[in-house]
């Protein structure tokens, strides 16, 4: 997400970590909501959002095979629905189309924990053109709204894999959209299934990327999860959150020599949704460059976590990278950094 507010007001000082985020987000009521997001016409903002609707790659060739470590894959003989894609159980799908890497502009650094007005930055902002498509990575049950700050959003609540929590649930939020295709009421969603669309509603100021604001927090029911609103003074533990972190570290973190460099892999019940989507995706998009403008916002991931197991840019199922200080400039993306202020 990009500059904090709530309610309209600017919270102060930038604080280096924490848990703090803006608004929060609405429970679903049992009326559908309005499918237009406000404020997000092509070319409100510049440089970015001029003629940014016509910058969306096509969809590039699938990865590797993904290789997920045995207590991970799923169960023999798994069910399979119309899409092709395993069923509840199953590791994750990735959230877009594309990899761009992450948001990293004169508005602010994306990674889980960047300093904020409120508190560390509460998800991670992943790069990508207006327009791109918002997938979900798992199957659960959706509902869009609008909150200042956050923009037009679509809240989805799914198990977690068993191996990582039986009965666990995940509360992911999806922010700053440009277009929802779920509404306000409660929806159920398969994995893959299009949620909305990459926008800037809620991120204010022509030096901020289009970008997806992703979080992710673990509960112990459901019920809790439906229930959670992401709300910024609530930085509370949650032992479904300490479950799954530890069957993380115990199942990925720890054997793949996973973590991140700038900050830690949670915050309270609050866990970095790059480091679960690298550990439970059924593969992740390679990456590339975004065209000009929106790519001279892009840092390569492995600026911010490194790993001993695989290539933090290319998935679970590449083989590790070569070591390298932060800061060095990855090829493949051609990152360039028009500024790195808060």
């Amino acid at each position: 997400m990009s500059g904090v507010r709530f309610f309209g007001l600017f919270l102060g000082p930038l604080v280096a970590l924490g848990c703090g985020r803006s608004s929060a987000v609405a429970a679903p009521p049992v009326v559908p909501g309005s499918r237009a997001a406000p404020g997000t016409a092509p070319g409100a903002h510049v440089p970015y959002d001029a003629g940014a609707t016509a910058l969306l790659p096509a969809a590039p060739a699938a990865g590797a095979p993904f290789a997920p470590l045995p207590e991970l894959g799923p169960a023999a003989g798994a069910s399979v629905d119309a899409r092709g894609a395993l069923a509840l159980g199953s590791p994750w799908s990735y959230v877009l189309p594309v990899d761009h890497g992450m948001r990293w502009d004169l508005g602010g650094k994306g990674y889980f924990g960047a300093p904020r007005a409120a508190g560390g930055h509460t998800g991670v902002d992943f790069l990508a053109p207006l327009g791109t498509p918002v997938l979900a990575p798992c199957a659960g049950q959706a509902h869009a709204g609008t909150t200042d700050g956050l923009g037009l959003w679509v809240h989805l609540v799914c198990p977690v894999p068993e191996a990582l929590g039986a009965g666990l649930h995940a509360s992911l939020l999806f922010a700053h959209l440009a277009t929802e295709d779920v509404g306000a009421g409660l929806e159920r969603v398969g994995p893959g299934a299009a949620l909305g669309s990459v926008g800037k509603s809620g991120a204010e100021g022509p030096y901020i990327a289009p970008h997806l604001h992703l979080e992710l927090i673990v509960h112990a029911s459901e019920a809790a999860a439906l229930a959670e609103r992401h709300l910024v003074d609530d930085a509370s533990d949650e032992p479904g959150a300490d479950r799954f972190f530890a069957a993380l570290e115990a199942r990925c973190l720890a054997p793949a020599g996973f973590g991140a460099r700038k900050a830690e892999a949670r915050c309270g019940r609050r866990i970095d949704p790059f480091v679960a989507l690298s550990c439970l995706t059924l593969g992740k998009p390679p990456p590339t460059a975004a065209r000009w403008p929106v790519g001279s916002a892009s840092m390569p991931w492995s600026e911010v976590y490194a790993a001993t197991g695989f290539d933090v840019e290319l998935g679970r199922a590449a083989p590790p990278a070569p070591a390298r200080a932060p800061s060095e400039p990855v090829p493949a993306l051609r990152a360039v950094l028009i500024g790195s202020g808060d």
